[in-house]
């Protein structure tokens, strides 16, 4: 199972938002969920971030999971969960 590194905890408790992230972190955290979920990003809108105990939904593979809701026409909005090394999960929302 990949994990994000404990040290994205640092950056999701400081900004919450991933478009207020500075370039610098963002790259980094964009670099790390990449490596677990190749092109994540790609066809989302990313939102808010937090950290949680547990996950919700259903389980995508390597310890990720997806709560989701189709809005018609392939549009999704939802929140996907990535594991970190420390136990809990990175959330992000998107759609």
């Amino acid at each position: 199972m990949d994990k994000l590194p404990n040290d994205v905890i640092e950056i999701v408790d400081m900004y919450r938002r991933y478009e207020l992230l500075p370039h610098k972190e963002k790259d980094y955290l964009t670099e790390q969920i990449n490596k677990a979920y190749h092109a994540f990003f790609r066809d989302i809108h990313a939102s808010t971030m937090r950290i949680v105990d547990e996950p919700v939904g259903e389980p995508q593979g390597k310890g990720q999971y997806c709560e989701k809701e189709c809005l018609g026409w392939g549009c999704y909005v939802g929140t996907h969960y990535f594991p970190i090394e420390n136990g809990k999960y990175l959330a992000i929302e998107f759609s």
